[in-house]
């Protein structure tokens, strides 16, 4: 995420406070290396998700074992940010 680029991260958690608070965790390890070590910056800062300025990106979401619609998010935000997502999602058989 930091060291290359467009990088697009999801934390699932069963519980949105515990995604959340794993996203917080990262953007304070991320403040936290030194200037001449970092290379990208946050460009947008959510409570739940930011993003860098190398086009990274990190999410919170929650997800429960019969929640079909996380699935479907999930895919959506997969297939949005790297078309060929479909592909390798047919070829596991997941669709």
């Amino acid at each position: 995420m930091l060291f290359r680029r467009e990088k697009n991260i999801l934390v699932v958690a069963t519980k949105f406070k515990v995604a959340a608070n794993i996203v917080i965790k990262v953007k304070k390890m991320l403040n936290s290396i030194p200037e001449w070590l970092r290379i990208a910056d946050i460009k947008i800062d959510n409570q739940t998700a930011f993003e860098l300025t190398n086009g990274s990106i990190i999410k919170a979401s929650t997800t429960s074992v019969n929640d079909a619609r996380v699935v479907l998010n999930l895919f959506l935000f997969l297939l949005s940010t790297k078309p060929h997502t479909l592909k390798i999602w047919i070829q596991c058989g997941w669709l």
